[in-house]
């Protein structure tokens, strides 16, 4: 059996196909790249070779350009729950958002960040906690998942650091 993962990481909000460069050969060498529709063609492609494809968008996917930043996250998420997607690991950086967002809401799961190994307190910082009606924290979202990609159980953990390492 085939079974194909396409993980987009780090996206930075790339909402629509730009252009960008880099140097090679000491010459600027420009190409077109980014827009989540291209990605989502790409997704729907392989999906219809016929076998398992598995879909993710995880770490800062929730911020960077003007629209993004303006809709304070939410934009995104409204293009996620477009995509197709199986699953979404936030980095830190949209914890706070996805507190203010039910998952059925979006028609993918998320999965939380186990920063201190698997089922190890989530986060430093606070994110992705939440306290349950006891005044316990706990995760807001599970750190892990499992697929069923044509009949192979796949399993999912979300990990990522604190934002504190970074800093």
């Amino acid at each position: 059996m085939k079974l194909e993962i396409v993980q987009l990481n780090d996206g930075h909000d790339p909402l629509s196909e730009h252009w960008e460069g880099r140097w090679r050969g000491g010459e600027l060498e420009l190409f077109r790249a980014g827009g989540y529709d291209r990605v989502a063609d790409f997704v729907r492609e392989r999906r219809q070779t016929g076998h398992p494809v598995l879909f993710f968008v995880d770490g800062d996917s929730l911020h960077g350009t003007g629209p993004v930043v303006n809709s304070p996250g939410m934009l995104p998420l409204a293009v996620f729950a477009r995509l197709g997607l199986d699953g979404f690991v936030p980095a830190s950086t949209g914890s706070s958002l996805l507190r203010r967002v039910r998952p059925r809401q979006l028609g993918f799961r998320l999965r939380g960040r186990d920063d201190q190994g698997v089922g190890g307190r989530l986060g430093r910082s606070g994110h992705h906690r939440q306290r349950d009606g006891g005044g316990d924290e706990r995760a807001a979202f599970s750190p892990t998942a499992m697929f069923d990609a044509g009949g192979l159980a796949v399993g999912l953990i979300g990990l990522s650091y604190p934002h504190e390492a970074a800093s």
